[in-house]
């Protein structure tokens, strides 16, 4: 649970800006697979697993089962993608490229977060901030 609340904080530059882009061009900050990639064929499957945010972040996530061990994460096919959740070990493997479909191990409260190739994201470092003035 500290985890998901540390994560949570480190994305809040990126949450504040893709909400202000859908603000002034429409669109909505958490969507399926389909509508970043409507070619790829595997995107429209597994829909409750797998969900980008905005247009930078996919999210793989076991999200209706408590009993399930694993969740099947799906990679669109014209995007290589990166693993921002890594531990040292994973490292070296973080780069997946599409189309490909992988079986990871998850519990109801572990979820995947992976990064698609040719954008940035801000990552802030909460637990040193005291002040809005920290900020900045």
């Amino acid at each position: 649970m500290i985890q998901a609340i540390r994560n949570k904080y480190r994305l809040a530059k990126y949450y504040y800006t893709q909400i202000y882009l859908i603000s002034k061009n429409g669109g909505s900050l958490i969507q399926p697979l389909f509508f970043q990639f409507p070619s790829d064929v595997n995107s429209k499957s597994d829909l409750q697993y797998n969900m980008m945010i905005g247009e930078a972040l996919k999210l793989g996530i076991n999200s209706d089962k408590l009993d399930q061990n694993f969740t099947s994460l799906i990679f669109p096919q014209g995007a290589t993608w990166c693993n921002l959740l890594y531990s040292k070990e994973e490292l070296k493997s973080c780069i997946i490229g599409g189309p490909d479909k992988l079986n990871r191990s998850s519990k109801a409260y572990e979820f995947d977060l992976h990064l698609r190739d040719g954008y940035i994201v801000p990552l802030q470092d909460s637990f040193n901030v005291r002040s809005t003035y920290d900020l900045l």
